[in-house]
């Protein structure tokens, strides 16, 4: 299913011809991008059919207004109990939104995350080690062997992914906003989004500018850890890597450390070189206003919300 989207009317769904090839007992990930139009009861973006129950559900939860991994404890209706993980937010009607969901058999962790961010997490009960069936895998709704179809998804999904292993932070964000157009949005600001201030120009500021749907803030984290926009590349200025160095557009050069970003699990975009993190300096909203780089901390305005650019109906 990786690439392929469809749209569903709330009765219509795909089921694959056969099981995805996952064990639901052992550590996994569960990963799509969907769009729902409305959230008039349950909406599962994916699910695997069991004789009564599915090992997991990707889904709009009625139950509590929002986007939730649930693991069923058991291939039985109703289980004795299900483990969720939600986000807790509700979701945005009609916006194409990418959600992974994790299981981790080791620390027998459940993690949500939404546009990359891990915004939900919980655990299964320690004695608890899942169950797996063979049956194939439904997109758009909840399918069984023994009871009705529910749950249809009115809406559409695209990019179905199944991994048998949890993916990590990193990857889950790298899942959602690597190698995409995304908008950089301040934590602590959330009208102002990363701006690159002077257009295509080498040396020109990158700032903040309130958000708005500008080629200049739609920057492309790739997979060899820079950030780019107009076919640059972020950088310090100089490749500097002191308290206070300017953030700038630079002509890309792999060699030079000042250009690598790494995500983080908190939210703050970390340069390896300077062991330092990009920051929105004194705390300053001001639109223009250049980002710099500091020594990592907790504070807001180190943070970042990163939300991937996506395009069609």
């Amino acid at each position: 299913m990786a690439g392929a989207a469809t749209a569903l009317n709330g009765s219509s769904y795909l089921k694959t011809k056969q099981s995805p090839g996952i064990d639901t007992t052992r550590s996994y990930t569960v990963a799509a991008w969907a769009k729902i139009n409305n959230t008039n009861g349950f909406r599962t973006i994916v699910s695997q059919t069991g004789n009564q129950r599915s090992p997991f559900y990707l889904q709009y939860s009625a139950a509590n207004g929002r986007w939730s991994f649930t693991l069923a404890g058991e291939d039985r209706y109703p289980p004795a109990k299900y483990y969720t993980a939600s986000d807790s937010t509700p979701p945005q009607v009609g916006a194409w939104t990418h959600l992974v969901g994790t299981y981790n058999a080791d620390t027998q962790a459940i993690t949500l995350y939404v546009n990359g961010q891990a915004v939900g997490t919980s655990k299964v009960d320690p004695d608890w080690h899942g169950w797996t069936t063979n049956g194939p895998l439904t997109i758009g709704a909840e399918t069984t062997v023994q009871l009705p179809d529910a749950a249809g998804l009115d809406g559409a999904v695209s990019d179905v992914r199944l991994y048998p292993y949890a993916l990590t932070d990193q990857q889950a964000n790298t899942l959602a906003t690597g190698n995409a157009s995304v908008h950089v949005q301040s934590a602590y600001a959330t009208t102002k989004c990363v701006d690159d201030w002077g257009g295509n120009n080498t040396g020109a500021a990158i700032a903040v500018y309130n958000c708005w749907n500008g080629n200049n803030q739609h920057f492309t984290f790739t997979p060899d850890n820079t950030m780019t926009v107009y076919g640059k590349c972020v950088g310090t200025q100089d490749n500097a890597t002191g308290n206070g160095a300017k953030v700038v557009l630079r002509d890309c050069n792999p060699t030079e450390g000042g250009q690598q970003w790494l995500r983080r699990y908190d939210g703050s975009i970390y340069n390896p070189q300077s062991g330092r993190c990009l920051e929105l300096p004194g705390w300053a909203t001001d639109n223009g206003t250049q980002l710099g780089i500091w020594d990592c901390h907790d504070g807001a305005n180190q943070r970042w919300i990163f939300t991937a650019q996506t395009t069609g109906s």
